[in-house]
Order: structure tokens, then sequence, then C-alpha cells
């Protein structure tokens, strides 16, 4: 098969979407700072809810894996391989062209190659390209 490249227009960030590996012990403390870190600069967020049960916050909007995509200008995912592909999944199953941001936070990463002590870095970067209303362009 021959890739080819694909170009999304980015908008503003609005909402983000936050979906962690909720077996890991760390996920809860991630989970809580990265909303935190959102929220302050006034984005809002939405967790999924098996995620959310996990940062025992009351007033957190929540929805499904599945709606995930539909709800989101971002997702942001934080655990390995298998929670990177399992929103993948989710993303291709909806008509929305949702882009994802994995944070490696699991055991493997050869697909979420960003650690999360360069989260801040990396979510920066994209905000500021969705700000400037850059394209995307993903080749696969």
């Amino acid at each position: 098969m021959t890739p080819t490249l694909h170009s999304k227009n980015c908008t503003t960030v609005q909402t983000v979407g936050i979906i962690a590996k909720t077996r890991l012990q760390e996920a809860s403390a991630a989970v809580r700072d990265v909303a935190d870190w959102l929220a302050a600069r006034g984005i809002d967020i939405v967790v999924e809810i098996n995620t959310a049960r996990i940062i025992n916050r009351e007033g957190i909007e929540t929805c499904s894996r599945d709606n995930l995509p539909t709800v989101a200008d971002l997702i942001l995912v934080l655990g390995g391989d298998g929670t990177l592909l399992g929103v993948a999944g989710c993303v291709a199953r909806t008509t929305s062209d949702v882009p994802v941001l994995a944070v490696n936070f699991g055991s493997l990463g050869f697909l979420t190659e960003k650690s999360f002590k360069l989260f801040e870095k990396s979510i920066k970067w994209f905000l500021q390209l969705c700000a400037n209303n850059n394209t995307l362009n993903f080749i696969f």
C-alpha cells in the first residue's frame, strides 16, 4: 500500500478530551495535573468516564470513550500503545477527524513516543499551530 498525504486545517482548540491508562498508579495525579494545566489556559476538558473515576474530582465533564472523538477538538492520551490504539479505533468509527496527542505513560512506547516530561512542550506547540490556523499534514 502506498502512503497517502492527508491534510487537516487546524482550528483553535477549545475542548480537550483526556483518556488515561487507568491501571497505572501514577495516572490519577497526571490526569489532575494535565486537567489543571489546561483549565488554567482557558481550555475546557472532557474526561473519559473510567479516567474520571481515578481522579476523584467533582463537577468534571465526562463522556464515554466512544463519544470522546465527537466532543473534543483534541484528544490527549496518557498511556501506552494499547491505549492509543484503542482511542484511534474510536476515532476511526466516527466521522470526526479529531487529532490525537499521545503521551507515553505505559510500558511500551513505539507509537506513543512523547514522554510525560515533554507533554507541556508538545501541547504548547500543538495549540500554537492551531491558534495560527495552520494545516497539519499526515502521511498514512
